[in-house]
């Protein structure tokens, strides 16, 4: 009898779930094990939705694929960080720099998935710490022996991305090299293959474009121009500094697995390039091979709901096995009994 109540309570339980979903909600101040404060909660509360923009030109952390979605290892961060922060972000339709930037600064995107922290952009924008780092390289042709450190590209055409800020560094250290402007890093490699620029200095992400596209196998990372130097952070609009210190500790929940994770997925080692090897970046997480502009929403509440039902399934079933059991066991005993009787009591028949 006790164990058809406990079946009845867990049928109850599963009624009032689904009849009034906010009952699962926990008012915890914690997510996916992240503790925040209650004001973060709060503030997490009030903005469900953030516009997001992503650098279309930043292998491999953030670049537009062959079918036109964005890929890299920044989507996957900012998939993984919407999934435990409960955050649903919209994508800005451009990936092209200077067009996101100047929304962001006008107020048009919320944040900015990477971005280098440097004075001048403080003006509008908080930042997280670095959680993406690069190298800046120089490309050369293969059978080019010229390049083998920094100082080599004095006097020499060198080709840049335009309206990157390393452009400016670059050309403010080395006055007299003859820039060559490009308006992506694949161009870059590009103008170095054709003879328009002796060389090129260029993220180190140009080696994704060395590995896998085999039109650049003339092309080589002749030489380090600065190691580690961009140091990439999420950008956040200067208004929620709220959001700076909850994007931080989706950050550091991050474990050094899912980062290994993504350093073999989106930068496979190459054991025979020492150079290369030199500049791998480090710093990176990966959660899945899935990639979406527009990450699904997983709250803590959405989380405690299907795992309580999935519990109260298992009790069911559970319950449901120990009846039956019970009630085979009950039936063997009475027909023992009823066999044991009407051995004395002939007439006696079993009810």
């Amino acid at each position: 009898m006790k164990l058809l109540q406990s079946v009845r309570l867990v049928f109850l339980l599963l009624i009032m779930i689904s009849a009034n979903p906010s009952f699962a909600e926990v008012n915890d101040e914690s997510m996916a094990g992240i503790q925040f404060t209650k004001a973060e909660i709060n503030w997490l509360k009030r903005h469900k939705t953030i516009r997001i923009a992503y650098d279309g030109d930043l292998h491999p952390y953030s670049f537009v694929g062959r079918k036109g979605a964005l890929r890299g290892s920044a989507v996957e961060i900012m998939k993984l960080l919407s999934q435990r922060l409960g955050i649903k972000f919209v994508t800005y339709p451009s990936t092209d720099w200077k067009t996101l930037f100047k929304a962001a600064v006008m107020g048009n995107v919320d944040v900015i998935a990477t971005m280098v922290k440097r004075p001048e952009r403080l003006l509008w924008f908080n930042f997280t710490e670095p959680y993406l780092t690069q190298s800046l390289v120089i490309v050369s042709r293969g059978d080019d022996d010229r390049f083998s450190d920094r100082e080599s590209i004095k006097g020499k055409k060198i080709a840049l991305i335009a309206n990157y800020q390393y452009s400016y560094q670059v050309r403010e250290d080395y006055p007299k090299i003859k820039p060559v402007f490009v308006s992506s890093l694949k161009n870059g490699l590009k103008a170095v293959q054709t003879g328009k620029a002796d060389a090129a200095v260029l993220f180190s992400g140009a080696r994704y474009f060395l590995l896998s596209d085999a039109s650049f196998s003339n092309l080589k990372i002749a030489s380090v121009y600065d190691h580690e130097s961009m140091r990439q952070s999420i950008a956040i609009r200067k208004d929620w500094p709220e959001l700076v210190t909850i994007f931080q500790k989706g950050l550091e929940s991050l474990s050094e697995n899912e980062k290994q994770n993504f350093i073999d997925k989106w930068d496979p080692p190459e054991e025979e390039d020492e150079v290369v090897a030199s500049i791998t970046p480090v710093k990176v997480v990966v959660l899945e091979p899935a990639h979406r502009d527009d990450p699904e929403k997983l709250t803590f509440g959405d989380a405690f709901y299907t795992g309580l039902t999935v519990f109260a399934s298992l009790a069911l079933i559970a319950a449901g096995g120990g009846y039956l059991r019970l009630k085979s066991r009950r039936m063997k005993k009475n027909r023992y009994s009823s066999a044991s009787n009407s051995v004395s009591q002939p007439e006696q028949k079993e009810r």
